[in-house]
């Protein structure tokens, strides 16, 4: 028995219906190397050549032997080298799900969930990085998927922290789903710690955990007018500042504004769903922004800031960056990239101040009262009430505590 691997470079002209054609620049490769592949995305198949264990001669690819595509040279020479001590030609697993099949499996499945189009897309990108991964590493079926391939999935991403840490917790769903349906024994994808989040504070102090934002002051909110809302003054905006105190007194997102149909408002009121959660959400808006929107010149016969033409998640990185020079100018500090979702914070922190329970606040933004809890829980005049007097009631009169009150001596009286 001798048998010999090597890439099959996929270079010059392949036949179609009896026809010479030139393969695609994803899949053409000019390189000559036995061994080695220069392709930037994806190493051409390895192939098996010579006498099998029954003395016929192979010439095929590791691929029909074995029932998955091997592209990575190391994982070849191991098929091989068991082939040999074994001596017997391996045969293809029957009944192995496919990457594809799980893509394609948990598509349907989030779909039926009715998830929101925003959560779908992110779905839709992890797979599409996937996909990528496991042809460049030569992995076809979802049991190949163990813990250290994932971890070199997971090394593969360029994300901050948070990012990384929202799209892990979508990786083991996906994993999870797979277990499920018992195309793997466990999710590996679960084993892998999500990444610290950090940011330093403005003494230059690292904190633990995503940065907090805080909501617009009156002085803030001040400064946004003189600069943007002021009719007197040249920098003077009325599709901007429309656009900021319909953010301001309603709660939405960004997208949810910068999309915001003109049929949605009707008696002072806003009324849509959210694009994030679809969650139908009903507003009541102060007259002078309900005013301010009605004066305006649409953008479309549709929409109040948007034309309709481009995609929703492009209207609002458009007008995420126009706000991002508006703050700048306007002398507000940054915190992060959270500008636009600041006014949705200075919405809710603004209700729970003035009383309004978490209940009508997660309403009001289309959230539950556990992302309200989490998020505004300091901004609930009650909370630190209840804090205070539990302090209160733990330190009391105890026996550190004079009988008669200490004299009150100033310094001067002291040093003389």
């Amino acid at each position: 028995m001798s048998l010999t691997i090597y890439r099959r470079h996929n270079s010059g002209y392949t036949k179609e219906n009896g026809a010479k054609v030139m393969p695609s620049k994803e899949t053409l490769c000019e390189s000559t190397d036995t061994m080695k592949c220069d392709h930037p995305r994806r190493p051409c198949p390895i192939w098996v050549s010579g006498t099998g264990p029954d003395g016929k001669f192979i010439r095929q690819s590791l691929r029909k032997l074995t029932g998955s595509i091997t592209r990575d040279w190391a994982l070849a020479s191991k098929t091989i080298r068991e082939w040999e001590e074994k001596g017997k030609t391996p045969k293809p697993v029957a009944g192995r799900a496919t990457v594809q099949q799980l893509r394609d499996d948990f598509t349907v499945k989030i779909k039926g969930e009715n998830l929101s189009n925003e959560t779908v897309r992110k779905y839709k990108t992890l797979f599409d990085q996937l996909d990528t991964f496991v042809a460049d590493k030569g992995v076809r079926f979802v049991d190949e998927l163990d813990y250290q391939m994932l971890m070199n999935f997971r090394a593969s991403w360029e994300d901050k922290a948070l990012s990384a840490g929202k799209k892990l917790e979508r990786l083991r769903s996906i994993m999870k789903f797979a277990v499920a349906r018992d195309w793997v024994k466990d999710n590996a994808a679960s084993q892998i710690k999500s990444p610290k989040v950090k940011w330093v504070d403005k003494h230059g102090q690292t904190q633990n955990g995503s940065r907090p934002t805080l909501p617009y002051s009156d002085e803030e909110m001040l400064k946004l007018k003189n600069y943007v809302g002021n009719p007197s003054v040249k920098t003077y905006n009325a599709e901007t500042w429309a656009l900021i105190l319909t953010m301001r007194f309603s709660g939405l997102a960004i997208q949810d504004t910068a999309t915001l149909k003109i049929t949605a408002l009707e008696n002072g009121h806003l009324t849509l769903r959210r694009t994030k959660t679809g969650t139908l959400v009903t507003v009541l808006l102060p007259k002078m922004v309900e005013e301010m929107l009605l004066a305006l010149d649409p953008k479309s016969s549709d929409h109040f800031f948007w034309t309709g033409t481009s995609e929703p998640k492009t209207a609002a990185s458009v007008w995420s960056q126009r706000l991002r020079t508006v703050f700048t100018h306007a002398g507000i500090e940054k915190q992060g990239n959270m500008l636009s979702h600041r006014l949705r914070d200075t919405f809710a922190a603004k209700l729970l101040l003035h009383g309004a329970s978490k209940g009508t606040v997660a309403e009001l933004l289309g959230n539950t009262e556990k992302m309200v809890e989490k998020h505004y829980s300091e901004f609930v005049p009650e909370r630190q009430e209840r804090l205070d007097a539990e302090t209160e009631k733990a330190n009391g009169w105890h026996e550190l505590q004079d009988n008669k009150p200490a004299e009150v001596v100033s310094i001067k009286r002291r040093r003389a």
